[in-house]
């Protein structure tokens, strides 16, 4: 059985295209302008932001116990 997209579906798979590739395009002009270690800490703190907030949003809690931040900060690294 033969499958096609429609056009909803191929304008996801562009807009996924544009921002996974203009990613790179923007790392690139910001490696002229910054130091690898200023976007490394911009762009993970703004990952925690966002997930602190899915977190609130979703009524849930951060766990703060130790063995549970030990497994993130181990795979973290």
């Amino acid at each position: 059985m033969k499958q096609t997209m429609n056009l909803q579906e191929w304008g996801l798979l562009i807009s996924l295209a544009i921002i996974w590739g203009g990613s790179y395009f923007f790392v690139d002009i910001a490696l002229t302008q910054l130091p690898v270690f200023s976007i490394v800490l911009l762009r993970v703190a703004g990952a925690a932001l966002l997930l602190f907030a899915l977190v609130y949003m979703l009524g849930q809690r951060m766990p703060f116990n130790w063995p549970a931040w030990r497994g993130c900060s181990v795979s973290g690294c």
